[in-house]
């Protein structure tokens, strides 16, 4: 039993000639070393948590968390973690949030934070567990955290309003979120200094709807007397785009030709969708790949890695922009 165990851990001590036995006897068998036995000597589980925001519902809704997830997975598939998802505490039976269970029982290695804020108490939670833990996307947290990797959304308004606001448009709107949001309000001001920037001296009607395709096709028809010919929409994100160019063509506008739109994230769909959706894009990729390394070195480093980053996104324009 110590051969195989060292074998299956790739001990110095054995030969690479015996270790190649005892691995095609293993595959023949289907052995494979027990995870409970091993995080019990080694004290690690081989599993990351992902914190999600409380706003999320499902990942065909909110599909950017689909393509950030997958991105995630697949930098941590390299480290052969496995990903544990973790969700708000709305429905929890238990007196104790989910975030507060995981880290009393150890249940992972490390955390990865989606969510834009954290409370006091999870902050505390998370510091006194002494787990390692990296956030994503929450430049808007009043508390300040260790490990923080974050896309500039006000940068990616002001780029959006830039353009619009060097063409000659009848009306500029901006389709945002209804209720809470901490980086709505960051891509509006964003929006509306780079229109001003660009030369637009017009006033910016603002809409909104839920975080969804529908909420997008709902938000353009209960406002459709908001639409003019000759009109430019900056979208919050790209499944609202997506609606918005479908209550659009309902509605009888020609996207680009009468109504210009820019969406937001370039996920993936964006350039599979008809009419190419001209987005400003994320570098989820790039973001996901720093805070998964940061995240892997704090764990097996068993210290401290605190990094802040922030990333600047870029226009992407395709086929909804003239």
């Amino acid at each position: 039993p110590s051969t195989i165990s060292r074998v299956m851990n790739d001990s110095p001590l054995i030969s690479e000639k015996r270790k190649e036995e005892i691995r095609r006897l293993a595959k023949e068998y289907g052995f494979m070393l027990n995870s409970q036995a091993q995080s019990l000597k080694t004290k690690k589980t081989g599993t990351i948590a992902i914190l999600m925001p409380r706003y999320f519902t499902d990942l065909c809704t909110n599909i950017f968390f689909t393509h950030l997830y997958d991105v995630i997975s697949t930098e941590l598939a390299q480290y052969e973690y496995d990903i544990m998802v973790i969700y708000s505490s709305q429905h929890a039976t238990s007196h104790l949030s989910p975030l507060e269970r995981m880290v009393r029982i150890r249940k992972a290695d490390g955390f990865l934070i989606l969510r834009p804020h954290l409370s006091e108490d999870e902050i505390a939670i998370l510091d006194n567990g002494k787990i390692p833990y990296t956030a994503i996307f929450m430049q808007n947290i009043l508390q300040p955290l260790k490990s923080m990797f974050y896309i500039n959304t006000e940068h990616g308004g002001y780029l959006a309003g830039r353009h619009f606001g060097s063409n000659p448009f009848d009306r500029i709107l901006f389709l945002g979120l209804e209720g809470e949001s901490v980086d709505n309000g960051p891509r509006l001001r964003g929006f509306l200094r780079g229109l001003k920037e660009g030369g637009y001296e017009g006033e910016v009607e603002t809409l909104s709807g839920e975080m969804s395709m529908n909420g997008g096709y709902e938000a353009i028809m209960g406002n459709r007397g908001t639409i003019v010919s000759n009109s430019a929409i900056y979208v919050y994100n790209d499944m609202m785009a997506f609606g918005a160019i479908n209550a659009l063509t309902r509605l009888g506008y020609s996207v680009p030709m009468d109504v210009e739109l820019l969406g937001t994230d370039d996920i993936p769909l964006a350039s599979s969708f008809r009419p190419q959706l001209s987005t400003v894009h994320a570098p989820v990729k790039e973001l996901a790949h720093h805070a998964c390394k940061t995240l892997i070195a704090s764990i097996q480093e068993e210290g401290e890695n605190s990094i802040i980053q922030e990333y600047k996104p870029h226009l992407i324009l395709r086929e909804t922009t003239k």
